[in-house]
């Protein structure tokens, strides 16, 4: 299966989950693990590309190779409007987060 074929199967099946959550008012986190979207930009582009309000970033800096000290850098910035939730080394932050700040 080429690239684009993949990216655009996934983009069609999440968009069908961030549909039908939306009518339970849940919101889907998607998060930056190995294959299709692991660098940031990569998952800033399937986020836009699938356009549903009720999909957000789930910013993982643990559980990604590629993510490094994001919780100060130009990447978490660039993602801080799409992220519904944040992991760094040592905490996570998220909307209505009990542990720390609400950075996103």
């Amino acid at each position: 299966m080429s690239y684009t074929v993949l990216w655009q199967a996934v983009v069609e099946a999440i968009r069908e989950c961030a549909k039908r959550a939306a009518d339970f008012g849940v919101t889907i986190g998607v998060q930056n693990h190995h294959d299709l979207a692991a660098h940031h930009d990569s998952l800033f582009d399937l986020i836009q590309a699938i356009n549903e309000t009720e999909l957000q970033s789930d910013l993982d800096c643990v559980g990604s190779p590629r993510c490094t000290a994001w919780t100060s850098s130009p990447a978490a910035k660039k993602m801080a409007p799409i992220t519904c939730l944040l992991r760094s080394p040592t905490t996570s932050y998220g909307r209505g987060s009990t542990t720390g700040p609400n950075v996103v």
